[in-house]
């Protein structure tokens, strides 16, 4: 049994190597989008969640099955196809912040987002022209819009 565990424990060191390398991978969420991105010293941005839980499944295919954090979600608008699939997201990883561009949804989903976010203490950020996020090893998510408020 202790073999066992030392096996795990080396595979998940060997498995957690970066390489350095910058990920970049469009997700298969049916309609709307969902887009990955882990830089090279390992943070972690998912862009959009598409409308469904497809991109819990997704992520799950390309994240180490040990990892359950994120450390930014963004929210390029507040329709359903956009961001209904973070809400499984907010329930299966911890997420350090929420990037949101500060327009209002109508949406059932938006608001259980904007609920479960603040019932998980996720960090909220309205992104504005010019913000950047260093997400290390060279690697920055730069917001280019919007530039005003748009609430």
């Amino acid at each position: 049994m202790l073999c066992a565990w030392t096996l795990l424990v080396w595979y998940a060191v060997a498995a957690e190597e970066r390489g350095g390398n910058l990920t970049v991978a469009f997700l298969d969420v049916g309609q709307g989008d969902a887009i990955y991105i882990e830089s090279p010293t390992g943070a972690q941005v998912v862009v959009d969640g598409g409308p469904d839980t497809s991109v819990v499944r997704e992520l799950g295919e390309i994240m180490p099955f040990y990892d359950h954090t994120i450390d930014i979600l963004v929210v390029t608008n507040p329709d359903k196809d956009h961001l209904a699939g973070f809400l499984d997201v907010l329930r299966a990883y911890k997420v350090g912040a929420l990037v949101e561009p500060g327009t209002v949804g109508a949406s059932a989903e938006y608001r259980a987002l904007e609920a479960l976010a603040a019932e998980r203490g996720v960090q909220r950020v309205l992104a504005r022209r010019g913000q950047k996020v260093e997400l290390g090893g060279g690697a920055v998510l730069e917001v280019l819009f919007p530039d005003r408020d748009v609430s």
